[in-house]
């Protein structure tokens, strides 16, 4: 009796320690599992001016990533719809495993993209995911295409030292109300790559990057693309480098690049809705993230200016 006791004893310890063993062993899975490195493909939507050709060659530069720059441009834009669609589908691959990379994709320009059929892309590449790349200062968008518009100044990337030091020099004098407008049409687009890319893949969470967090921490904010990707993440810190083979046209103290900066300031103040101070972007020097409501501002300045403020 005492030897069937202690059999059932011993029975009931190794039972114990098997389910001990189990559950160590489920707990450790996921970890393993979210370890394992993985492949995305992304379609980065971005605005004119915001800084997204280096974005590109900063991530391009980490091992087993592959972005093309600018899908669609300008010549694409005259294509036909289906031709774009076509072209946008042709880019993902249904497979995007098979390559061996790790993050594959394009960034693209929406008002190159008109017609495009993007649930017929999303249909036939739904494990695409969208990523938004913006700058969150509105004003300094503005102040970029002004420049572009200066003589010598005409490149979308600029890539010679004495190109951008002319750029940085030169000075302009835009109206207050049409600079305002302007910023408008700025708000109101970085609005449409949010809408855009929350249609394509309406079941997926849209990541969005901004130019400013990333001249501010490159790593971090690539780290948590990979992340958000479910990427593997580790070899962003050794191998990122952010030298930037284009260069920035315009200098980060604007007083001197408009000659009537401060009515222009002045205007902006005027127009800024409560939640986002325009005047700020103006005046910011330090590459500061601004956490504005593009749609809010967007609505705030069309009622202004359907009021004939």
């Amino acid at each position: 009796m005492r030897l069937t006791r202690n059999r059932a004893l011993a029975h009931r310890s190794n039972v114990g320690a098997a389910l001990r063993l189990l559950c160590v062993a489920l707990v450790a899975a996921p970890a393993r599992a979210a370890a394992t490195p993985g492949c995305a493909q992304i379609v980065g939507l971005k605005d004119s001016s915001s800084g997204s050709t280096w974005w590109a060659q900063v991530l391009n530069g980490l091992p087993k990533v592959r972005l093309d720059v600018e899908l669609l441009n300008g010549k694409d834009a005259k294509s036909s719809p289906a031709k774009k669609t076509a072209k946008i589908v042709g880019a993902l691959s249904p497979s995007p495993c098979a390559s061996g990379a790790a993050l594959t994709g394009f960034t693209l320009n929406p008002h190159h993209a008109a017609g495009v059929d993007w649930r017929d892309v999303a249909a036939r590449r739904p494990r695409a995911r969208a990523v938004v790349w913006d700058r969150s200062n509105f004003v300094k968008k503005v102040v970029s295409a002004v420049l572009y518009e200066q003589p010598g100044c005409r490149s979308h990337n600029v890539q010679r030292l004495k190109q951008a030091q002319k750029c940085r020099r030169a000075t302009a004098s835009t109206p207050p109300r049409d600079f305002v407008r302007r910023v408008r049409g700025e708000a109101c687009d970085s609005a449409a790559l949010f809408e855009t890319a929350r249609a394509i893949w309406p079941n997926a969470t849209v990541h969005a990057m901004a130019y400013e967090d990333f001249r501010r921490d490159a790593a971090g904010e690539t780290i948590k693309l990979f992340e958000a990707l479910g990427l593997d993440a580790s070899p962003v810190a050794a191998k990122l480098r952010t030298r930037q083979r284009t260069i920035k046209r315009s200098p980060e103290d604007l007083r001197k690049t408009f000659t009537n900066f401060e009515a222009i300031a002045a205007a902006l103040e005027a127009a800024s809705p409560a939640t986002c101070d325009l005047a700020a972007m103006l005046r910011d020097t330090a590459a500061t993230p601004f956490r504005c409501d593009a749609a809010a501002v967007c609505r705030h300045l069309k009622a202004r200016e359907k009021a004939g403020s």
